[in-house]
């Protein structure tokens, strides 16, 4: 097997997604395959989560015809908590000065929060620095006693760490890193302007969305929303009377937000629950979308004031982002400075953005040294070849 192959294996709240790809020297990737599953209820037992990671890997394995052990995943967000806290610190250099060691320290420090026992803490990222109540970006070196650093902690639930865990060495996988997989849309989908001066990516899933403010290149902050797509689903099914799947299939093929460039007079043929048909009026479906989703944008301006400023564009991702009409609504309705997530030029062929988290985790884990590339010498190589010709 080629030791550059890495799979990386996004588990969102309704589809997981797993992206083979290989390492190259200069520590880029290829992208080869891509698959994807539906994810099962919560409430079903672990074989179910079992057999989804299972379908989507071997999807990506058959797309990409090739196959790897080595894996990189995420905790979904359900499973997660976030959190600021402050580390204090008193130096006590000969100099007057910062030293490295304080500033570890107060790193150090700045993860000691109060949290129960089956939390434990996935990321905990400095975001700033102060010596004497005096913002600095890098405190090493600075003349000075008092040192804060401000972190912002991602937990995980411990339970579903090990259960995850236990799952992937069930099924032979080596499991190379554990992640929020913010840090892996932010690889993909923004450039690196937006990354340094500062974005929000508005992801919005299945059954919950989130969103995550970038800046510096770092996480800052994160807010879970529990609205998805599924609502409009079920808010569509609710009202027309139709199955769930029915109403699926009529979001994505005629469902738009926009009300204003509707035609009143156009009418679709639904199925309702009695299997009988039923015409409707197109305006009618596009209604019940954009309540829902103006509903959502309201509640991510209260819950993060600085979405609805033009100060840092929204990235648009996830399943939800396939609504017709939903970018320009958002610009609208939310953010001049929305835009799509694949509106950005890259070198990765995505057929959706919300396979942006599994290809990101990869190159993340690359950034963070999690993984690298391994160089295979020919004679190596060779030897690789002959084994596998004898195993055939």
């Amino acid at each position: 097997t080629n030791e550059n192959i890495y799979i990386g294996l996004d588990i969102g709240s309704s589809k997981i997604c797993a992206a083979i790809c290989e390492l190259q020297k200069e520590n880029d990737i290829i992208l080869k395959g891509i698959g994807t599953s539906p994810t099962p209820e919560p409430t079903q037992s672990p074989s179910e989560l079992n057999q989804a990671i299972q379908n989507a890997i071997h999807r990506a394995e058959k797309q990409a015809h090739l196959y790897s052990s080595k894996i990189i995943t995420n905790i979904p967000v359900t499973e997660l908590d976030f959190a600021h806290n402050t580390g204090l610190l008193v130096s006590k250099s000969d100099t007057g000065q910062i030293t490295k060691e304080d500033h570890l320290e107060c790193m150090h420090r700045s993860k000691n929060i109060a949290c129960s026992s089956d939390k434990i803490i996935l990321h905990a990222i400095a975001l700033t620095h102060k010596v004497e109540d005096i913002s600095v970006q890098h405190p090493v070196g600075v003349f000075g006693r008092r040192l804060e650093t401000l972190s912002h902690l991602v937990f995980a639930n411990a339970a579903y760490v090990h259960s995850l865990h236990k799952t992937l060495k069930k099924q032979s996988f080596s499991l190379k890193g554990i992640m929020y997989d913010a840090y892996g849309q932010a690889e993909i989908i923004l450039d690196p302007i937006e990354s340094k001066s500062g974005a929000i990516i508005f992801d919005i899933g299945g059954k919950t969305s989130k969103l995550s403010f970038i800046k510096y290149s770092k996480l800052h902050k994160t807010i879970v929303i529990p609205f998805g797509s599924h609502v409009i689903t079920t808010d569509i099914a609710t009202c027309l009377g139709t199955s769930i799947p029915e109403a699926e299939r009529i979001k994505i093929l005629y469902g738009d937000i926009q009300l204003k460039t509707a035609n009143e007079d156009e009418t679709i043929e639904i199925t309702l629950k009695d299997n009988t048909k039923k015409q409707i009026k197109k305006t009618l479906l596009s209604q019940i979308i954009h309540a829902r989703i103006k509903e959502l944008l309201v509640y991510a301006i209260k819950k993060l004031p600085l979405i609805s400023e033009d100060n840092y564009p929204v990235i648009l991702t996830g399943g939800g982002d396939l609504l017709k009409g939903l970018t320009s609504f958002c610009k609208a309705h939310l953010n001049p400075l929305t835009r799509d997530a694949l509106d950005i030029n890259t070198p990765y062929k995505l057929e959706s953005a919300s396979h942006s988290a599994a290809l990101g985790m990869i190159k993340y884990a690359i950034k963070t040294s999690a993984i690298s590339y391994t160089h295979i010498t020919p004679t190596l190589k060779r030897r690789i070849q002959s084994w596998i010709t004898r195993l055939k």
